[in-house]
């Protein structure tokens, strides 16, 4: 939740320069965190099924220091 409202700063900060409306800094900012909730959610869904941590097209295991760096990730790096 943090990271949301750190976002949203730093959109309505941008958004006070340049020529961006602060309005719509605001709007970009919130479709990204909503983008990145449904991530959360369907890995959630993945976790709930059993396939959380591995590749969803050839079903490799995902390493760890990937799933540590972005746990939302779907796919090898064969298959980005």
């Amino acid at each position: 939740m943090e990271a949301a409202v750190g976002l949203v700063a730093e959109a309505t900060d941008a958004g006070t320069s340049g020529d961006t409306r602060p309005g719509e800094v605001h709007r970009i900012e919130v479709d990204r965190i909503e983008v990145d909730l449904a991530e959360v959610d369907a890995a959630m869904a993945r976790l709930d099924d059993g396939s959380y941590g591995r590749c969803a097209v050839c079903g490799t295991v995902l390493d760890d220091d990937m799933l540590q760096a972005s746990p939302t990730a779907r796919s090898c790096p064969d298959h980005r």
